[in-house]
């Protein structure tokens, strides 16, 4: 046989014995999705009612969002501007309109037994909402720390966990991104480059937690044109990450407040004022950071 064609045959035997193992190799989870199904735990659906009041009367709205949560003990955090919050450049629109998340239920892994909760504070600024479980049922959650977190480098890579609809199981969804930009200004943010969802937790391939999705949009006077072609593209050019050692001075000030509703709150360096929730949470706004 010709020595060439020996050549090809060993190497095409060799390729064919390798390919189990190769298969066997590829089918372990890898280090991304084995770090995604254990922070998955801590990422629940929240379902409301959000009652809205104005000159044009009153309906009622259903909602279902994700949110996270930050103590074992229930609280979760998820997205101020879709927990019935109105970010703060929006407000002179829904002047004398009040909207009240009612009927609270949170779903843990896609638990049958949905657990109520109870809205007791929101950061229209950083839109930043807290929940709290009233009763556990015995039920042990999971939880992420705030505290153990990490900067990432530009253009590192980066993904959220998420879940999807209760049509979709409420299934956890992995949304991969890079750090596209890193801002000082309107606070420390990080840019993604694609983002799909709010309140959700974004971690370093690592595993390492970088921080919360948020949306922040540009005061009415603080408009330009780069701004007003980004909003053009939609919501997902406001969708940033609002690093975690912010979210929890966020979240101190905010369990302060709700404690002592009647405390003048202290403007933070990186936070803003937290609202306490009411019955109707947008009729009134502390006072704002100099």
């Amino acid at each position: 046989m010709h020595p060439r064609l020996t050549h090809i045959l060993a190497a095409s035997a060799a390729l064919f014995l390798a390919a189990p193992a190769a298969l066997a190799q590829d089918s372990k989870p890898s280090a991304i999705a084995a770090t995604a199904e254990t922070h998955a735990k801590a990422v629940v659906s929240i379902k409301m009612s959000l009652k809205y009041e104005g000159s044009f009367g009153e309906h009622e709205q259903e909602r279902e969002v994700t949110g996270v949560i930050i103590d074992p003990a229930g609280l979760i955090l998820c997205s101020n501007s879709q927990s019935g919050g109105v970010p703060p450049s929006m407000q002179d629109r829904m002047s004398g309109v009040t909207v009240t998340p009612r009927d609270i239920k949170v779903t843990v892994e896609n638990n049958e037994d949905a657990l109520d909760a109870k809205l007791i504070a929101r950061d229209s600024e950083l839109d930043l909402a807290w929940i709290k479980v009233s009763d556990l049922k015995g039920m042990t959650l999971s939880s992420i720390d705030l505290t153990s977190a990490v900067t990432p480098a530009l253009a590192e890579d980066m993904f959220s966990v998420g879940r999807l609809s209760k049509f979709f199981d409420h299934a956890p969804m992995l949304t991969f991104c890079r750090v596209a930009a890193v801002v000082k200004k309107p606070r420390p943010l990080i840019i993604p480059n694609d983002m799909n969802d709010l309140g959700i937790p974004v971690f370093t391939n690592s595993g390492k937690l970088v921080g919360i999705t948020i949306v922040q949009i540009p005061e009415a006077d603080e408009d330009n044109d780069e701004d007003m072609r980004s909003q053009l593209r939609g919501l997902g050019a406001s969708m940033v990450i609002l690093p975690a050692a912010d979210v929890a001075i966020a979240t101190k000030h905010a369990l302060d407040i709700a404690a002592n509703p009647d405390a003048q709150p202290e403007a933070k360096s990186q936070s803003t004022p937290a609202e306490k929730a009411t019955d109707k949470p947008d009729d009134k706004e502390l006072p704002k950071k100099p």
